[in-house]
């Protein structure tokens, strides 16, 4: 049956052993139900939202900090807590990877990030693409009489995309869960699988020099650097390749993961 996205969230901190205490930072909180879910499970949790005022709708206990814009800088420490919550907010964002690298700053290290955003690569997603020109969580123009910064799901990133950005922020997706999906995602995804592993592959199959050098050093490294540099990428889009092919990605009408801070090369995402 298909799950519920709230709930597979949570079911991401949940599972974190040992969690009482840690210092979450939930980020665009709205109403504040993640961050009532999040302290009903131990957590000592911050909130924040674009608004100044506190959602009437919020636990009166929370702490809030109002008026902050997550495509600037947070206003806290680098190292200041030990998770960061961002629920169906990344997608109106626009710089994914400024936004990326503040949740990385302010992470400490081993601390978890936590997001749900549309995902564009289910398999009901890909047809619409392929038939409409449009995506899941973007399947229609968006109000032409918004400004670039209140367009809905504008700037939604699919699965590659963050992938790299966690990486070169030093993260790495440890987790993912499935959350709501369609019927027509499953039977697509039984029709489709067959194309989408063949695809998939190829398209992470080969690495040139151009994928793992600047262009100025292709001429210049060492035949044994390019080849190691080779391998260490192809790790890499093993990885990735894992994560495409899953049930999380193919069916899910969000992308719900953790990643861990672990300050590790981007290689070792």
């Amino acid at each position: 049956m298909p799950g519920d996205a709230f709930e597979a969230l949570m079911g991401l901190w949940r599972e974190i052993p040992s969690h009482a205490g840690m210092k979450v930072l939930d980020a665009s909180c709205g109403k504040g139900l993640t961050t009532q879910a999040l302290m009903e499970a131990g957590y000592d949790v911050t909130a924040t939202n674009y608004s100044r005022e506190r959602h009437p709708r919020m636990p009166p206990d929370v702490r809030f900090v109002g008026g902050v814009d997550l495509n600037g800088r947070l206003p806290f420490e680098d190292g200041s807590f030990d998770g960061v919550n961002l629920r169906e907010v990344f997608e109106h964002l626009e710089n994914p990877a400024h936004t990326v690298r503040e949740f990385a700053r302010v992470l400490r290290p081993g601390g978890v990030w936590v997001l749900a955003t549309p995902n564009i690569l289910n398999c009901l997603s890909r047809t619409r693409l392929l038939v409409a020109g449009f995506f899941q969580g973007l399947n229609r123009p968006v109000s032409y009489a918004k400004p670039t910064g209140d367009a809905d799901n504008l700037y939604v990133t699919n699965l590659p995309q963050l992938h790299y950005l966690l990486a070169q922020s030093g993260m790495s997706i440890e987790a993912m869960r499935l959350g709501h999906y369609e019927w027509r995602s499953l039977l697509l995804a039984v029709a489709l699988y067959p194309a989408i592993w063949l695809g998939t592959t190829a398209a992470l199959w080969r690495v040139h020099r151009k994928d793992v050098l600047m262009k100025d050093d292709r001429l210049k490294a060492a035949e044994e650097v390019i080849q190691d540099l080779r391998a260490r990428q192809k790790l890499v889009h093993g990885r990735l390749r894992r994560l495409l092919l899953s049930k999380e990605v193919l069916l899910g009408r969000s992308l719900i993961l953790r990643a861990r801070k672990t300050g590790a090369s981007p290689f070792d995402a």
